[in-house]
């Protein structure tokens, strides 16, 4: 049980997790791999906002939900990261944007643990990224804000690493990096997975899946996903 009071305990916040789930955290719940030869963590500053932001919409422009916001494959990126950039300047003012040192990922997170308001001037810099996509981009905002947990809690926004250096730790060691903090404090995390492939990941760090949400017209489906704080002792998988 988490100590703070009048949160909710942990059966009552995510009952619907996936038959099974439980069980896969368990096999794949390891000792961490070596992670020394990895660059170090470290927290991103203002001027990068825009190289992290194509960062992550080069990262993302192949998800099943990417596709269907933006359509067409050659301005998938450009609106992506556009859409993005706003959001990650925004992190670095309610939350934490951590990168490695070389720059080949980088994790945001926002602290829901106080309330976070909406970014500054925020419907005109969605609309000059969208375009002629901006209403999917408010309908997946809409959606997100529906499905988001009231307790508090710190929320992965995004994750992504280069697609040059995929598969090496680099994902797991940004994770371990911001879960080491949620630990001591006795913070949940929360996010939402844009592939079942990527929840099988999240499963191995320790979150729950709970049962999917879709865009509309029954379009791609988003996995919300929950992490209680490990108690210390414990390993992160």
């Amino acid at each position: 049980m988490i100590a703070n009071p009048g949160w909710p305990q942990r059966d009552d916040i995510m009952p619907a997790a996936v038959a099974g789930d439980l069980s896969i955290q368990r096999e794949q719940r390891t000792e961490h791999d070596d992670d020394s030869d990895l660059p170090a963590v470290v927290r991103a500053t203002a001027s990068e906002a825009r190289d992290l932001s194509w960062l992550i919409g080069r990262s993302f422009q192949d998800l099943d939900p990417s596709v269907a916001l933006v359509e067409e494959e050659k301005f998938r990126t450009t609106v992506l990261s556009g859409h993005f950039e706003t959001i990650v300047e925004h992190a670095m003012n309610y939350g934490h944007v951590y990168v490695l040192q070389d720059r080949s990922a980088v994790a945001v997170w926002f602290d829901h643990t106080t309330p976070v308001p909406e970014p500054e001037d925020y419907d005109r810099r969605r609309a000059a990224a969208g375009g002629q996509w901006t209403e999917n981009l408010v309908q997946l905002d809409a959606l997100q804000k529906r499905h988001h947990p009231e307790y508090p809690h710190h929320y992965l926004a995004f994750l992504a690493v280069a697609d040059t250096v995929q598969h090496t730790g680099r994902g797991s060691k940004m994770l371990a990096h911001h879960h080491a903090v949620l630990d001591a404090a006795g913070i949940p995390a929360y996010l939402e997975a844009a592939s079942w492939h990527l929840t099988r990941f999240y499963l191995k760090h320790s979150y729950r899946r709970g049962e999917p949400f879709h865009l509309p017209d029954n379009g791609p489906a988003f996995w919300p996903m929950l992490r209680w704080p490990r108690r210390s002792g414990n390993c992160e998988g």
